[in-house]
């Protein structure tokens, strides 16, 4: 089956004026707003005297709602849409089927960054790597318009337009989206500091519907809010509807929706850790650059070791079934060794991942380095990419030749821009 792509069927660029420009930006921070009012009001409902639910966990009214779906602490309660358009008027989504409102509450077990870092994406690739982690069938993606970006003080705020197709399944036509995606993190009338999610579509004039392609336009409107429960438990609610369009009965799409949603939620926390042992991964690759006579000395020393590396100290021997750390390099029993899929590369072509070993202690490593650093830090290595290339296009239109001085002032900017990891406090 040919890879459907939109290179050539929508605008290579985008324009919008500033006023378009704030009205998405504020789209998605009235978005935000009402569902931050709606979690309010669930955290205030009275509790079920005979529930064994903590205090902060209201009940759901089951006269409104109908539990569908359950995964873990995780609920989904499901039960013709409008879409809020920028500006604040709203358009009605007319479907051939009742299209329910979606509803996920329950808690999540991790930390806040952590699920913020797992699905947060900014860019064509860092999008593809979240579809990977996070099990999304998109065939094809594209950031279409940036409004906002990760900064020092908010490094996972982004505002943004993205088109993506799902992938085909047989007998259905495809799939197709215009969304406004949003993340980032706030502070409630409570006081509390929440992370949100927005997945809203919107028309835009240059991206009509390809119906001539046999793709159905698919419409929704998502938001995700999340809170720091305890040490290691993260609220979520969840609220919005979904809609396939076509001939497809809603109640056929509904509960692979919300089952779906539903483990996305946990997904993230996971994706996390895989985000972050690519990035201790990279950096032990640069290390062994760096060091590369010290390195040989280490894989020797590591191929004659006689006891594991990842924490037992169990004694290895040449009928034990061993691995080796993908990080620490050191050898690891198979009770101390942890198979993880990670996402190598992810172009417009493909994406690749791998089935990699790690050591438990790199992997705990990883899993208490702070999320809010490793985020922080991609900040500063995109900024000082973006320094360079600045760099060199006003070099390249003033000289055909690159200073040698500059340049190494270039390099050593971004050398500057490196973040040591340090553990979640």
């Amino acid at each position: 089956m040919t890879k459907f792509s939109c290179e050539r069927y929508f605008p290579a660029t985008l324009q919008f004026s500033s006023t378009e420009r704030e009205k998405y930006v504020r789209l998605a921070h009235d978005l935000v707003t009402e569902v931050l009012d709606e979690y309010a009001e669930y955290r205030t409902e009275p509790h079920d005297a005979h529930s064994s639910a903590p205090m902060s966990m209201s009940v759901v009214d089951p006269l409104e709602w109908k539990a569908v779906a359950r995964e873990g602490d995780l609920t989904r309660p499901a039960y013709t849409q409008r879409l809020r358009r920028p500006g604040g008027d709203y358009v009605t989504i007319e479907a051939k089927n009742r299209i329910p409102t979606l509803l996920v509450v329950g808690t999540l077990r991790g930390r806040l960054n952590d699920t913020m870092y797992g699905a947060f994406a900014d860019s064509d690739h860092s999008f593809r790597v979240r579809s990977s982690y996070l099990d999304v069938e998109l065939e094809d993606s594209k950031l279409l318009y940036t409004f906002e970006n990760a900064s020092l003080e908010e490094p996972f705020r982004f505002c943004g337009l993205l088109w993506g197709v799902n992938v085909k399944h047989m007998g259905l036509r495809r799939r197709d989206n215009v969304l406004l995606m949003a993340s980032g993190t706030t502070t409630s009338k409570q006081g509390d500091r929440i992370g949100y999610t927005v997945v809203h579509s919107v028309d835009i004039p240059e991206l009509r519907p390809l119906t001539q392609y046999k793709i159905e336009r698919a419409y929704g409107s998502l938001v995700f809010v999340k809170r720091q429960l305890d040490e290691q438990t993260v609220e979520m609610f969840q609220r919005g509807f979904f809609t396939a369009m076509g001939d497809i009965p809603e109640f056929a799409i509904t509960t692979a929706l919300i089952r779906g949603m539903v483990r996305a939620g946990s997904a993230t926390i996971e994706a996390s850790l895989s985000k972050k042992l690519f990035w201790m991964l990279q950096d032990a690759a640069r290390l062994r650059l760096q060091n590369a006579k010290a390195d040989d000395d280490n894989a020797l020393a590591a191929a004659t070791e006689s006891e594991c590396g990842g924490g037992c100290k169990a004694r290895l021997s040449s009928r034990s079934s061993k691995g080796t750390c993908m990080i620490c390099r050191k050898l690891v029993c198979s009770n101390c060794r942890v198979n993880r899929k990670i996402t190598i590369e992810a172009t417009a072509e493909s994406v690749l991942q791998k089935t990699l070993s790690f050591c438990a202690l790199c992997v705990t490593v990883a899993r208490n380095t702070s999320a809010l650093t490793i985020a922080t830090r991609e900040v500063l290595e995109r900024e000082a990419r973006d320094a360079v290339s600045s760099f060199r296009s006003t070099a390249s239109s003033h000289s055909s030749l690159e200073s040698p001085l500059t340049a190494e002032s270039a390099v050593a900017s971004r050398r500057q821009a490196h973040v040591q990891f340090k553990s979640e406090s």
